[in-house]
């Protein structure tokens, strides 16, 4: 892996990714609470795993040995969130974009290479 200040350069880039998710995160429950004001249960829920990622991304950055195992835990959470939404009918425009990077950070960190940094963390 390339390295960059001891840390491989794509950690850097999926930890932006992650936390750019949390940021979106936070905007969905702000847009569920006021387009859906029933639905405060999924806005509540979109805003803690929104401050989640975002503390996870500071984590893979900074290549805390946990971080790799509660991260994926998160965005698989988050995952499931998003489909109960898309599945009650709800159609937030960030719910497409949250399925898109929660994509693209799950394939990279189930890469064994990545798998493998955080496994080697001491």
């Amino acid at each position: 892996m390339l390295q960059a200040g001891g840390k491989p350069k794509r950690i850097g880039l999926i930890s932006a990714l992650i936390a750019a998710n949390g940021l979106f995160s936070l905007w969905n429950a702000y847009s569920l609470a006021t387009t859906y004001p029933r639905d405060l249960t999924g806005a509540i829920a979109s805003g803690i795993i929104g401050l989640l990622l975002l503390h996870r991304a500071y984590a893979l950055w900074m290549l805390h040995r946990s971080a790799w195992a509660i991260t994926v835990a998160v965005i698989a959470l988050q995952a499931a969130l998003s489909l109960a939404q898309l599945l009650q009918g709800i159609r937030s425009p960030g719910i497409w974009f949250t399925v898109f990077l929660l994509s693209l950070g799950l394939f990279y960190l189930l890469t064994p290479g990545v798998r493998r940094l955080y496994s080697a963390r001491r």
